[in-house]
């Protein structure tokens, strides 16, 4: 027979938390699971209170939680169990958080209190984590891809979330990835983030080696950006906490692989040769183009080993005012143009502004 006063827990009442309980309770024997529950005795050793968090479950709707109690009664000659279920509306834009709950036990002229600890869930749509890159934007390596490297951060202070390990992800270019949709976080299984807690993990998606190559040709910029994903990851807070998805807009930057860079900087060098030696008045015989080849072939290299340690220091590399990144492709080979004697032909086909100093060169004065 349900007893609706057996067990009563006061209203949760804080700043940003309401929460109410309607609780209905039933005799019942004692659970198997005893020995793993929660146990809380109250003040007058009368009664003692079993709760087991992970048993908690969104209600219908999603508009409560169900929580499930049993109560036994400690008075001798009695051994009875009951059994509570609360309905508990919780209310308030906050983070799931544990709340230390007052609660009364009425049974006959028996009466005692205690206190117990409770997991509190939101049902508000806010978000429970931040994932980011380590870099903006993400780089993606072409030469030896191993997924993107992401940080799920749990922004709870007293709760683990449970991420899934399957996540959906779209992309703005689909032929650039050897596959979209449902991609794998590490590896694909289940995971446990702790509470304040941040962990790496990589988000296991491929590109497609030409396609990515291919558009890291439209952005030049230095961390400009050649791809956007989408990606989006399932979660839930620990003890019963709905699920929540959060949509995660992630840039990413192709990074050619080195054995590209390298052609881009023979092609480079190469073009810019045979380019300056079209010039008017520059041609002095195959032999000495040969020559000429050979060495802005090596000042090309120097040039590019030197682009790289600036960079890596984080610093900038400036060529005829443009911003070069020496890790893409089109910047490495503009750089081997330049180099090799691309920067007189821009200045013969007026791309670039010739200083005062080189006018008065010139002019002889």
């Amino acid at each position: 027979m349900a007893q609706d006063k057996l067990l009563e827990i006061d209203e949760i009442k804080t700043a940003d938390v309401t929460a109410s309980f309607d609780i209905q309770c039933s005799a019942s024997q004692s659970p198997d699971a005893v020995g793993q529950m929660r146990r809380v005795t109250t003040k007058g050793r009368k009664f003692a209170l079993h709760f087991d968090p992970r048993t908690i479950v969104l209600g219908k709707f999603g508009q409560f939680f169900l929580y499930t109690f049993f109560l036994e009664d400690l008075q001798a000659g009695q051994k009875r169990w009951y059994q509570c279920t609360a309905q508990v509306s919780s209310r308030g834009a906050f983070l799931d958080r544990n709340i230390v709950v007052l609660f009364r036990v009425s049974h006959g002229a028996n009466v005692d209190e205690g206190e117990l600890e409770l997991p509190v869930h939101s049902i508000a749509k806010q978000d429970f984590i931040g994932v980011v890159t380590r870099d903006i934007p993400a780089k993606a390596n072409l030469s030896s891809p191993s997924g993107l490297e992401v940080t799920v951060h749990n922004l709870l202070s007293e709760m683990d979330v449970v991420v899934d390990g399957k996540v959906q992800v779209s992309s703005d270019h689909p032929n650039y990835w050897k596959a979209v949709g449902l991609c794998d976080l590490g590896d694909g299984k289940q995971f446990r983030v702790r509470a304040g807690e941040t962990r790496v993990i990589q988000l296991q998606i491929e590109p497609k080696k030409l396609p990515a190559l291919l558009s890291t040709l439209t952005s030049v910029k230095p961390d400009g950006q050649h791809e956007r994903l989408n990606v989006e990851v399932s979660y839930a807070s620990d003890f019963g906490g709905p699920n929540r998805i959060l949509l995660v807009p992630i840039q990413v930057r192709f990074v050619p692989s080195l054995a590209s860079l390298v052609v881009a900087l023979f092609a480079g060098s190469f073009l810019g040769t045979i380019a300056g030696q079209l010039l008017p008045n520059a041609w002095q015989g195959t032999k000495t183009v040969l020559k000429t080849a050979a060495k802005a072939l090596v000042f090309s290299l120097v040039a590019e080993l030197f682009a790289m340690l600036l960079v890596a220091l984080g610093s900038r590399f400036v060529i005829i005012q443009f911003d070069l990144d020496p890790w893409q492709f089109l910047p490495v080979f503009f750089i081997g143009f330049v180099v090799s004697g691309g920067k007189e032909v821009l200045k013969y086909l007026g791309f670039t502004k010739q200083s005062t100093e080189d006018k008065r060169l010139e002019e002889g004065t």
